[in-house]
């Protein structure tokens, strides 16, 4: 992991690794990827009183996908963090801990490099 993550981070991005292996080991080994990088800032996601939500911003990847992931569309990463979500909930039977608000930041935005300056 290249940043810091807190304890429940630790735990989620744990438990996709475990669900990674588990479900999709048959793509090969697979690689946690932040999305928009580990240490990424969101001035309102801090606001609202998430910290470090650039960890939060995860996806499991097969190595082989990771290393090509440049060519994914903006659209294509938000598809594989959404579907996640509910791939989450199937396997281990409970919500995401993801904070809500991250999803709804993430639901709002257009581009990658958009960032937000309102938001709800």
């Amino acid at each position: 992991m290249n940043g810091n993550p807190n304890a429940a981070q630790k735990r989620y991005h744990d438990e996709l690794r475990e669900w990674y292996f588990e479900t999709q080991m048959q793509h090969g080994v697979g690689e946690l990827h932040h999305i928009f990088g580990s240490k990424e800032k969101f001035k309102l996601l801090k606001e609202a009183g998430i910290e470090k939500a650039g960890e939060w911003f995860v996806i499991m990847l097969p190595k082989t996908v990771h290393d090509d992931i440049k060519s994914y569309s903006f659209e294509g990463e938000r598809a594989l963090f959404f579907g996640q979500k509910l791939d989450y909930k199937y396997f281990f039977g409970k919500e995401s801990p993801i904070p809500r608000e991250v999803f709804d930041y993430y639901t709002q935005m257009t581009s990658k490099h958009q960032g937000l300056k309102n938001w709800l």
